[in-house]
C-alpha cells in the first residue's frame, strides 16, 4: 500500500468516528499520523520535483556550409580511392604507387591552400607601398598643376600689362593726331586697335580671376 492509500483509508476511519468532519481535516489528521509514525516525513503536500532538463550542448565545430563542403570532398576522395582500387585490382604494386601519388598531390594542394603568416604580411606591406607611391604621385602631380596654373597666371598678367601699354600708346597717339597732322586712315586703324586690345583686356582680366580661384 501506498502512502496516498494509507492516508486516504485512515482518512476515511476518522470520518466514519466523526462524520461532521471535513474530509479535508480528515486528511490532514490522517497525514499527520503518517508522519508520526515515518519520522515526520509526510507525502500530502509535497509535490515531486519535475527532472531537470539537460541544457542542449552547444556543437562547436564546422558551419553547416563548411560542414557540407568538407563532406563533398571526402565523398570525392572515397569515390576516387575505389576507382583505382577497381582499377588495379589484383595489382596490389600499382595501388600502392597509386595511393602514395594521390596522397602526395592532396598534401600539397593542402599546402597551396594555407597561407602563410609571412605571406600575408608581405601582401600588407605591398598594399602599404603601393599606397605610398600612389600618394607621392598625386602629390607631384598636384604640385605641377599648380606650378602650372601659377605660369598660366603669370603669362595672362604680362597680356593685361602689354595690352594696357597698347591701349595707353594709342589713346596718347589720337590725342596727339591733329597737332602731328596725322591721316585719317591712321586714325581709323588706332581706334580699331584701342577697341581690340580693350577687348582683350577684358578676356585677359576675367581668365586670371578664374586662374586665381584655383591657385
Amino acid at each position: 500500500m501506498t502512502a496516498l492509500q494509507w492516508i486516504i483509508k485512515e482518512a476515511k476511519i476518522i470520518r466514519k468516528k466523526s462524520p461532521k468532519m471535513e474530509w479535508k481535516k480528515a486528511v490532514a489528521q490522517a497525514s499527520a499520523i503518517y508522519a508520526s509514525k515515518h519520522k515526520g516525513k509526510s507525502p500530502i503536500g509535497k509535490k515531486k520535483a519535475a527532472p531537470k532538463k539537460k541544457a542542449a550542448k552547444k556543437r562547436i565545430g564546422l558551419s553547416v556550409v563548411k560542414k557540407a563542403a568538407a563532406k563533398v570532398k571526402r565523398f570525392a576522395r572515397n569515390a576516387q580511392d575505389a576507382f583505382y582500387e577497381g582499377y588495379y585490382e589484383g595489382k596490389p604494386i600499382e595501388l600502392s604507387k597509386k595511393r602514395a601519388e594521390l596522397k602526395k598531390k592532396r598534401v600539397k594542394s593542402a599546402k597551396r591552400k594555407k597561407i602563410s603568416e609571412q605571406s600575408i604580411l608581405n601582401k600588407i606591406h605591398k598594399v602599404k607601398d603601393d599606397v605610398n607611391k600612389l600618394d607621392e604621385a598625386q602629390h607631384r602631380h598636384m604640385i605641377g598643376s599648380v606650378n602650372k596654373l601659377l605660369q598660366d597666371y603669370r603669362k595672362i598678367i604680362d597680356d593685361i600689362q602689354n595690352s594696357q601699354k597698347i591701349i595707353d600708346i594709342l589713346k596718347e597717339s589720337l590725342k596727339n593726331a591733329k597737332r602731328d597732322k596725322v591721316h585719317a586712315s591712321a586714325i581709323a586703324n588706332w581706334k580699331i586697335g584701342i577697341k581690340k586690345y580693350t577687348n582683350l583686356l577684358k578676356e585677359y582680366k576675367t581668365h586670371a580671376k578664374e586662374l586665381k580661384k584655383h591657385i
